[in-house]
């Protein structure tokens, strides 16, 4: 019995008062100013991490391009899902990006939705997945699900959602408020509404960089090739309509 309990409390979700801080694994965001203010020093590996904005296209996906880098190098495929423009192939290339190894999964439905973002967290095929729930009623169960998943699959989760879900309690590992920076083009105004084993609060403004700037006019350009569904997907592929692709 004492020895299930002492493995119980080795797991890392598990915070005991009695011991000294732990770091978590965490991906670097590839902001010196960012990391700083994250309790671990970046993105919570195996976590969800909920980007709140108003809107699409103020910088949020460039927030993310440095640590899709570094997924892609440890585990080479990333997935999007229900991204609001299909992401343009030579943007993200030119990003550092690999598009072969790029997924977009475009659900029909909410509830396709849900069922396709568990299915690739839980996966293990992907290191990472870019999610866009902006129209999308997530509540708290489902954010624990997804939660969950991303640590049994051990998958980083990005999931934008829209900023008026800031007051919902949520069993995510970090939240952040994202607004563009009326006074400094090019710049991410971001707020820590919360972090796991830290406090929020933090405010910082943020210089994002052009690496996709001059591709701005083109990221709507639809240019996708069908790809065969992901491994956890495959079996079940006929329960569902949702559109999975590759660009490339």
């Amino acid at each position: 019995m004492k020895k299930s309990l002492d493995e119980l409390l080795q797991h890392p979700s598990i915070w005991q008062a009695s011991r000294a801080y732990r770091p978590r694994r965490a991906i670097a965001t590839g902001f010196v100013s960012l990391n700083e203010s994250l309790h671990d020093g970046g993105w919570p590996e195996a976590a969800t991490s909920e980007l709140l904005c108003e809107q699409t296209g103020i910088g949020e996906l460039r927030l993310l391009l440095p640590a899709l880098k570094q997924v892609q190098k440890q585990k080479s495929l990333v997935a999007f899902l229900a991204p609001p423009h299909l992401p343009y192939a030579p943007a993200l290339k030119a990003a550092g990006l690999n598009p072969q190894q790029v997924l977009v999964v475009c659900p029909h439905s909410a509830r396709e939705w849900l069922w396709c973002a568990d299915q690739i967290l839980r996966s293990g095929a992907c290191g990472g997945l870019v999610s866009w729930g902006l129209q999308t009623a997530i509540g708290n169960r489902d954010l624990r699900m997804l939660q969950q998943a991303a640590h049994q699959g051990d998958c980083w989760h990005a999931l934008f959602r829209h900023s008026r879900e800031a007051r919902q309690a949520s069993p995510s590992a970090l939240r952040l408020e994202l607004t563009s920076d009326q006074e400094h083009a090019g710049h991410l105004q971001i707020h820590v509404l919360k972090q796991r084993g830290g406090w929020g609060g933090q405010n910082l403004s943020l210089a994002l960089g052009d690496t996709l700037h001059k591709h701005s006019a083109q990221t709507l350009k639809q240019q996708a090739v069908h790809l065969a569904p992901l491994p956890s997907l495959r079996d079940s592929a006929q329960r569902s309509s949702a559109s999975i692709r590759a660009i490339g």
